[in-house]
């Protein structure tokens, strides 16, 4: 089929209104907009001046534009004949000015929602709207303030014009947000402090002046503020609780090196982690999924950062050394005797680097928390020959190991599409890993040459215990690492041994796997976006109507920065180029993508919390594009599941976000595992041991020497 027979008919007929009167009239789509508002308004109507109107869809109450006004009225029954943005602008910005409550609380409601349009949001902050409002918010309550701030939220949706808050409206923002208790004003203050926190230099917007010290200072001067937002994280109102989550997250990923310390140990103190642990073992569902994987994919790379931080950089290290040296109780040592505790050398600092600040505070806390256990432990390890001690520093070292390596913290980031509550109890849940590790030692009567095969062992019940995480509690994962019977585990760990190869537990196989981790998910990440940039076809619409179905070919173009498209009657034979694809979504504008089944186009839940998406009755997949919480830039619907996952992980990706899709992330597993294999045949085949830590040798005293060729009998210096 030829394209123009591809195309779909230009002649409409619509029931056009203005006020109390309906024409039934035939509109041309192939006219510009300009002239279909003239004829509509100097024809139909008799209206002067066309500038001064504006056309909605009767239906949505939509903006009609240049840019969209082929795609609305292809869809619309009706067309309203209104006043142009422009001009309600001025009309509502002149009423901000009264000292009358009812005046000033219907002329806030009205501008709230007018501002999804750029048009009137254009012409608003000409006027000096954004200041208008920040002056309602701080000298208001009830619900003008509750409108106001909706109406700023607005503002902010359209991520320009709102360069100009002063530091004395955040404080203000951040008083509400502490003394208000009505949900409709907690709401949109906390989503404003968001949107403040997340507009720093990494931000895609152009707003970039704000970021986290900007809001930090406001927040030092309200000393409730962070016990109120903890607190609300199990609040009763769900959009309240998400929101609440979100600014957490907002500080944790905006937090600049010279508070983040602060910020931590603050959250550390009110036991935030706790607080979202609980959310996530009763509340881990629905559209608060993704923020709980974007907490724990924070709390993943701050554990990173602190595994990457050379300890002897942390201001409190001699203390905490004397501290874990003097808790031991060792008799008749008057001074650090490190051997005893389960160092390899006389210098504990230097060791501890292999497992950085993340090793040296879990190993204080768990002196801190088992003072009795760990004086036990020791006297009882110094008590046995050298060659029979459990080396407690050393079990810390390799537990750190384990866990880093089952949560993905070495790698820094994870494609995890569920949650992992343990993780939050990081701390407890290495305690009784070391707890586990002494008593696996004991129950083997194990040697210092066992001690490769007892971490195996621990970490098969780390694993095999985890199977299930989203289920497990700490108290279940306790009574698992210390009571089940020894001769259950090790039987349990024989059977995985016969179909796993022990070399994949090393230290050195574990590293090899973190990298490969890393290539295969910017290869899967290239590969999404490839999907994008062929281009694939959509259906124009969730459900067959009674005319002849349409459908949509989309395209992202080279630069990554839109995504190109047009509407066909049938779907064509041949690639589409982008001449070819006249609209566009700027992608720079997307500030969520949501999805759902298209059974129900207004039951939709944010991508990343759809991880085994189902079809509804029509069998079709949909997500959007969307700007701010109303305004949708791009429609997509398929009955193709994989073409489905392709595009919103290509999209995900391509924004930087979590990955949404199951399959998208065992893909990602599944290319690790193999290439991880290919890489170790030549190991594999010769069973080569690989120690699972060594020490890197001092450099010679002098470089007077070389290598010899035996195979050269005059010798030579190979380079």
């Amino acid at each position: 089929m030829s394209e123009s027979k591809a195309e779909n008919v230009h002649q409409l007929s619509l029931a056009i209104s203005f006020e109390n009167r309906s024409i039934q009239a035939t509109v041309d789509l192939n006219s510009s907009y300009s002239s279909l508002l003239k004829y509509i308004c100097g024809q139909l109507f008799k209206l002067p001046s066309p500038d001064n109107f504006a056309l909605r869809v009767g239906e949505t109450e939509e903006l009609v534009t240049e840019e969209n006004y082929r795609r609305r009225l292809r869809v619309a029954k009706s067309l309203k004949v209104v006043s142009a943005p422009t001009v309600e602008a001025r009309e509502l910005f002149e009423k901000l000015g009264t000292t009358e409550e009812k005046s000033l609380k219907l002329a806030v409601f009205s501008i709230q929602k007018n501002l999804k349009d750029v048009e009137f949001v254009d012409e608003f902050l000409l006027l000096g709207g954004l200041n208008s409002l920040t002056k309602i918010i701080g000298s208001s309550n009830g619900n003008v303030l509750a409108y106001a701030l909706n109406s700023l939220l607005s503002i902010m949706q359209h991520e320009y014009g709102w360069e100009n808050i002063q530091p004395e409206f955040v404080q203000t923002l951040v008083n509400i947000i502490v003394e208000q208790n009505l949900v409709n004003i907690c709401r949109p203050a906390t989503s404003i402090l968001i949107k403040l926190v997340c507009a720093d230099s990494t931000a895609k917007s152009a707003v970039q002046c704000y970021g986290f010290n900007f809001v930090y200072s406001a927040i030092l001067d309200a000393p409730n503020f962070f016990n109120v937002l903890v607190h609300r994280l199990s609040a009763a109102d769900y959009l309240l609780q998400k929101n609440s989550l979100t600014l957490m997250n907002g500080l944790l990923d905006h937090v600049t090196d010279a508070h983040r310390f602060d910020l931590l140990d603050k959250l550390e103190e009110l036991r935030v982690k706790k607080a979202v642990m609980s959310m996530m073992q009763s509340n881990s569902d629905g559209e608060i999924l993704k923020h709980l994987l974007e907490f724990q994919r924070l709390i993943i790379r701050d554990l990173n950062r602190k595994k990457r931080s050379n300890p002897l950089n942390y201001p409190k290290q001699k203390e905490m050394l004397e501290f874990i040296w003097t808790a031991a109780s060792i008799p008749g040592s008057m001074s650090p005797d490190w051997f005893m505790i389960g160092f390899d050398t006389e210098t504990p600092i230097k060791e501890l680097q292999r497992v950085g600040l993340l090793g040296f505070l879990c190993m204080h806390s768990f002196v801190d928390r088992n003072r009795d256990f760990y004086a036990k432990s020791i006297l009882e390890q110094v008590s046995r020959q050298p060659e029979r001690r459990c080396p407690f520093a050393k079990v810390c070292f390799e537990v750190i190991e384990l866990l880093c390596d089952y949560w993905d913290i070495n790698v820094g980031y994870t494609t995890n599409t569920v949650v992992q509550p343990l993780l939050l109890a990081f701390d407890s849940v290495h305690d009784i890993t070391v707890k586990a590790f002494f008593r696996m030692w004991t129950e083997m009567k194990a040697t210092i040459t066992d001690f490769a095969k007892v971490s195996a062992l621990v970490r098969s019940q780390i694993f095999f215990t985890l199977r299930d995480e989203p289920k497990i509690y700490l108290y279940q994962f306790e009574q698992s690492m210390l009571e089940v019977p020894y001769h259950v585990v090790r039987e349990r760990q024989l059977k995985e041994l016969e179909q796993e190869d022990d070399l994949l537990s090393k230290l050195a196989v574990r590293n090899l796997r973190e990298r490969l981790y890393k290539e295969s998910y910017q290869f899967v990440k290239e590969q999404r976006i490839s999907c994008l940039s062929n281009g694939a076809w959509f259906n124009s619409a969730p459900v067959k109507t009674k005319g002849k179905p349409t459908y949509r070919f989309y395209k992202l173009s080279p630069n990554r920065k839109y995504l190109h498209y047009a509407e066909f009657s049938d779907i064509l034979p041949n690639k589409l180029s982008l001449e070819q694809l006249p609209e566009k979504v700027d992608l720079s504008l997307v500030t969520s993508i949501v999805t759902g089944s298209a059974a129900s186009s207004l039951n939709r839940k944010p991508a990343s919390s759809l991880t085994n998406p189902t079809s509804g009755v029509s069998g079709i997949y949909n997500f959007s594009l969307m700007y701010g919480p109303d305004i949708t830039l791009a429609e997509f619907y398929t009955p193709i599941e994989t073409l489905f996952s392709e595009w919103t992980d290509g999209l995900n990706m391509l924004f930087d976000k979590n990955i949404a899709n199951k399959d998208t992330a065992e893909l990602i597993q599944s290319l690790t595992e193999l290439e991880l294999k290919v890489h170790l045949l030549d190991i594999t085949a010769e069973q080569v041991e690989l120690p699972s830590y060594c020490e890197i040798p001092e450099l010679p005293s002098n470089f007077d020497f070389y290598y010899r060729d035996a195979s050269n009998e005059g010798g030579s210096i190979m380079n």
